[in-house]
């Protein structure tokens, strides 16, 4: 007689049991928990926005517009940068003529007047005012360059930069006329200024 058979077992491995053990528990998002989104304050608010961008830009127009005015008044053109002069006559021409002003002085050790010779000529002008001067004059303040110079202990003298003692803002170019005219009520001036500081020339 056979014996009688067994029932089978499943095995339950360690993964399985674990699973069953620790079931996950999901949770389903529904509309209830958004906020609720206020559809005609959202327009409102994008309209608005885009008002202000358009206010602003008519603004900015504007501006641009009474600049541009100012500008052709003053016969500069100030929004496109600083104006550039040609300051070395072309065929032909003798002299440029132009109305300046020296930058004031930058430390004790600059002269109170700036002072320029050509060929033995010397002109003298003052700071921080308009006066006007001659291309070639400019010509020389251009080139002018004063060196600077460090020492160390032991080793030789090294140039080590400079800087350009006459520096200048061109505030126009003028004729010759204009150039002379103003040059001879300068000069007096000059002097004036000159005898009351007890500077004698």
């Amino acid at each position: 007689m056979a014996a009688p058979k067994r029932p089978t077992q499943k095995k339950t491995t360690k993964k399985e049991a674990t699973e069953e053990q620790a079931p996950v528990e999901t949770v389903e998002a529904t509309t209830e928990d958004a906020p609720e989104v206020d559809k005609d304050a959202v327009i409102a608010a994008l309209e608005s926005e885009l008002r202000t961008k358009d206010e602003q830009s008519e603004l900015i127009a504007e501006l641009q517009k009474q600049l541009a005015e100012a500008e052709k008044k003053a016969g500069n053109s100030a929004a496109s940068g600083p104006r550039e002069f040609r300051t070395k006559p072309g065929p032909g021409e003798d002299f440029l003529y132009f109305e300046i002003n020296w930058h004031p002085k930058r430390s004790d050790s600059d002269e109170e007047f700036v002072t320029i010779g050509v060929n033995g000529k010397y002109l003298m002008w003052a700071r921080n005012k308009p006066v006007v001067i001659r291309s070639d004059y400019l010509e020389v303040a251009d080139n002018a360059f004063v060196p600077k110079f460090k020492q160390l202990p032991g080793e030789e003298r090294k140039e080590i930069g400079g800087l350009k003692p006459f520096t200048y803002t061109i505030n126009r170019q003028i004729d010759e006329e204009e150039y002379t005219r103003r040059k001879k009520e300068g000069d007096k001036a000059l002097q004036a200024d000159l005898a009351a500081k007890g500077i004698s020339l």
